[in-house]
């Protein structure tokens, strides 16, 4: 496997596991809802930063793992500065 492969997937669960703590935040802000539901939010976004960094690893093109970095660290910027 490239070296590009490898830094890609780890920025991918990096900027991932920020957009998941995230998520998991406006849910028990927004909703006012019980930890059931917030942990529901995680697994499933997990599960979605799990199967993403699996591409990125093995079967999509440069250039689509490193558009997924860049509009995920994008994303991620916006949300922390907006809150």
């Amino acid at each position: 496997m490239e070296a590009w492969r490898f830094i890609a997937t780890a920025l991918t669960v990096a900027v991932g596991s920020f957009m998941v703590l995230g998520l998991m935040a406006n849910v028990r802000a927004r909703r006012e809802t019980g930890a059931r539901e917030v942990a529901r939010t995680g697994v499933r976004g997990g599960l979605a930063v799990a199967v993403v960094a699996a591409l990125t690893a093995t079967v999509l093109p440069p250039v689509v793992c490193w558009s997924l970095v860049g509009a995920g660290a994008l994303v991620t910027s916006i949300v922390m500065i907006t809150g």
